[in-house]
């Protein structure tokens, strides 16, 4: 399956290069916990994500800067940006 970092593995950057990743999605999407595995953190216990989270974690020789936007905070985000006469966000 393409995408994700197994396909930045060949590009094997240096420790200064970074990569800024934004994720999103709805609540219980396993944001949290994706977030919590690039880490290498216990993933057991794990709460509803109030606001957000940030971590910063090396990987293939990249500094990887993670935002972890919590569900809510995002529904919040979009009603405002949605006006009224608009029905539907298509994320792609």
């Amino acid at each position: 399956m393409p995408g994700g970092l197994q396909d930045a593995a060949p590009l094997k950057g240096s420790v200064e290069q970074e990569l800024r990743i934004v994720l999103l999605g709805l609540d219980n999407a396993g944001k949290t916990t994706l977030l919590k595995c690039l880490a290498s953190e216990e993933v057991s216990t794990i709460t509803p994500t109030q606001g957000f989270n940030i971590k910063s974690v090396h990987s293939h020789g990249f500094k990887l800067n993670v935002w972890d936007i919590g569900g809510q905070l995002l529904a919040v985000l979009l009603e405002q940006l949605l006006s009224p006469v608009e029905q539907c966000l298509l994320a792609i």
